[in-house]
């Protein structure tokens, strides 16, 4: 008898998302960062320092003072935007390992997927311009390590590629 505990997870992308009923759980999850995005600080910190909208706000945010020294809400925005951006990218690869999908589940639920990581990188093009670009998943902290490396990419170029690999997942005769 050993006191040594074998610690391993119970889920991991390999042993998970096996069924449609997973890789929608997976897919849904996608949602979650924009909720910490869209909020009413997005708001001031985008609108409030405009001509189109006055907010009578103590809050730093509705002044848009956003600096890299300063990130406040802008940290925010970026680190959601990538985990919304993760969380597609490794929803994509597991759509794409997993055998029990139909071709007409397959194609919804990668189309669905496409439309997530666009949807993030545009928040972050959006807010940031140019952005570190990445499609890889991230399975272990060797990956992280490897695409924190990444310089930032285009957002011209970005949006062409996001806007192609919009294109094509939906031009599948199933979605």
């Amino acid at each position: 008898c050993s006191l040594e505990e074998d610690m391993k997870s119970n889920y991991s992308p390999e042993n998970f998302y096996r069924s449609a009923a997973e890789c929608e759980a997976g897919l849904n999850g996608c949602y979650i960062p924009a909720r910490s995005i869209f909020n009413g600080t997005y708001m001031l910190a985008t609108e409030s320092i405009t001509d189109i909208m006055y907010c009578n706000s103590g809050t730093r945010d509705a002044e848009l003072d956003i600096s890299p020294a300063n990130p406040r809400f802008g940290n925010t925005m970026w680190n959601n935007g990538y985990q919304g951006v993760m969380r597609a990218n490794n929803i994509l690869a597991a759509i794409d390992r997993c055998e029990a999908l139909t071709e007409s589940e397959r194609a919804t639920m990668h189309a669905e997927g496409v439309i997530h990581r666009a949807y993030y990188y545009w928040i972050l093009t959006n807010n940031f311009n140019d952005v570190p670009f990445y499609t890889d998943e991230i399975r272990v902290t060797r990956d992280q390590l490897r695409i924190a490396k990444y310089p930032r990419m285009s957002a011209v170029d970005t949006r062409r590629f996001l806007v192609d690999d919009l294109e094509e997942a939906l031009s599948s005769p199933y979605v």
